[in-house]
């Protein structure tokens, strides 16, 4: 079925200058702040990924309330030290399982000797019972402790336990940790010590250690790919299995968490009379920086295609990105995309947020005429971004981790047809190529046997991780997979395969 036909949403250059000119009028009247030093440069927090839902009621309502938005550049949004007696002010203190929480005690911090008291995961006992001794008593089994950052900031709801990063560019997250417990095998579960990050109210995903060493550490979780999100709980988990811990370990010791922010520059544009103020340097600034939402490009227009550009590709490859307005079977306004030699990809993409799940993404594309077998186009979507240069020399500033529906042209003596797979990338080789698991193996969709065929395809992903793949309004695939479906970043791509040079032809790119 032929998809409804929509004008390309454009602004006229006179509305553009009528809103900026509204920006900077705005802007004028705010007090400037000045922006803080940026977040130290420390190794990231690894583990393997875990998947929790907190079930408390404060996570049932995630209304956004507005609040202050700081100056340009990088502030502390969050800072504990445990220090303070009112520490517990800034954190949601929570008991999954057995009545321990989070509480203090002075012992000592081996990266900070100004440090007083650090948090310990089972430092608050269920009632009736005695509190621990860090001295004598190690951590009890089957605790489930959570310590939820709240954004103390927002003076009308103070025990928000979430920061709404819409208007946000990068952020990270730094602290402190020792981390003693006994690890898993393949008799037991093990002890274990999680950071997670919700957007949906309860449910935490991120990297978790299984066991550790006691040794005091500085670490990092970036949280770029939730900029723009609306409402982002952070969390710390420690969680101990059924078995007693040998040796009288501590479990989990914390300190020093931060929170840091990114936020845009401000504007301030001279009111002059009969004067047209200046326009922003970077074109693509407006649309990139916009809240999620949804997605329409008709590339109807030159201009159409300004903004999408590469962003990541494979050594020694050579590509282009190009506008075509002739005429293709009635489809007038294509973005081309090519690519030689064989075994090389290159991701273009606007750089545009999509909405949270749940959304559709639908494009309708072909391979070029005079095709060859395993020609092969994709879209990329559950992308993130750690800010800064997209690409950055060494291709760490977005598009590490994502998913990607590949699509490739078979043909034989026989027939011609398609073949479609999903992969989750989690990673990359020298040669810049992705890996990760097949989510769904390759896969024939056989009634495409026209050489000249253009195919709808429509990805439908939902919260709960379920993705959908559809060929033509028919359901071809599915599978579930919640690693990377709360990143808001999406694309196209073209691969080669085994050919020599493949080019796609892109008729729009619809997400809603």
């Amino acid at each position: 079925m032929k998809p409804v036909r929509h004008k390309a949403r454009y602004l006229a250059p006179s509305l553009i200058i009528a809103l900026i000119l509204v920006m900077a009028a705005l802007s004028w009247s705010q007090p400037e702040v000045s922006a803080g030093p940026p977040p130290p440069d420390v190794p990231d927090f690894q583990g393997e990924e875990f998947t929790a839902v907190v079930d408390d009621p404060r996570f049932t309502s995630q209304d956004v309330v507005e609040f202050t938005i700081p100056g340009e550049g990088w502030e502390t949004i969050f800072d504990s030290n445990f220090d303070d007696p009112t520490w517990i002010d800034k954190w949601m203190n929570i008991s999954v399982t057995n009545g321990y929480r989070f509480g203090t005690r002075g012992i000592s911090n081996d990266l900070d000797d100004s440090s007083a008291a650090v948090g310990w995961a089972v430092g608050t006992s269920p009632s009736g019972s005695p509190p621990l001794d860090p001295a004598v008593d190690g951590y009890p089994d089957n605790v489930d402790a959570w310590l939820v950052a709240i954004d103390t900031r927002d003076l009308e709801d103070p025990d928000k336990n979430y920061f709404d990063f819409s208007e946000v560019l990068d952020a990270k997250l730094v602290f402190e940790y020792s981390f003693h417990a006994d690890a898993g095998d393949e008799d037991v579960a093990g002890d274990k010590f999680g950071v997670g990050v919700s957007v949906n109210g309860g449910k935490f995903i991120g990297p978790v250690q299984d066991g550790g060493t006691g040794e005091w550490l500085e670490r990092e979780v970036e949280l770029g790919s939730y900029a723009g999100q609306s409402s982002v709980s952070i969390g710390f988990n420690f969680k101990s299995d059924n078995v007693p811990n040998s040796g009288q370990k501590l479990g989990l010791l914390l300190d020093n968490v931060k929170l840091y922010a990114e936020f845009p520059r401000k504007t301030h544009l001279p009111f002059v009379a009969d004067a047209i103020p200046p326009m922003p340097d970077d074109p693509c600034f407006p649309i990139q920086n916009q809240p999620p939402g949804d997605y329409f490009n008709e590339f109807s227009e030159p201009d159409s295609i300004l903004c999408w550009k590469e962003r990541r590709w494979t050594k020694d490859s050579v590509f282009s990105i190009t506008h075509d307005s002739e005429e293709d079977n009635e489809r007038k306004g294509i973005l081309n995309m090519a690519i030689s030699p064989d075994q090389k990809y290159v991701i273009v993409s606007p750089l545009v947020r999509a909405k949270p799940a749940p959304y559709n993404i639908e494009i309708d594309a072909k391979v070029r005429s005079e095709r060859r077998d395993n020609d092969q186009y994709g879209i990329i979507f559950g992308a993130n971004r750690a800010g800064g240069d997209c690409p950055a020399d060494d291709f760490s500033s977005c598009f590490t981790n994502y998913y990607e529906l590949r699509v490739r042209y078979r043909e034989n003596d026989t027939r011609n047809w398609m073949q479609f797979k999903l992969k989750r990338i989690d990673d990359h080789d020298s040669n810049n190529q992705s890996l990760g698991p097949d989510l769904i193996d390759w896969t024939d969709v056989d009634e495409f046997v026209s050489e000249d065929s253009w195919v709808e395809w429509d990805v439908n992903v939902q919260s709960d991780g379920e993705i959908t793949i559809k060929a033509n309004d028919k359901t071809v695939g599915s599978a579930d997979d919640t690693t990377y479906i709360d990143n808001p970043y999406f694309g196209l791509e073209v691969r080669t395969g085994d050919v020599d040079e493949t080019e796609v032809r892109i008729d729009y790119m619809k997400i809603d």
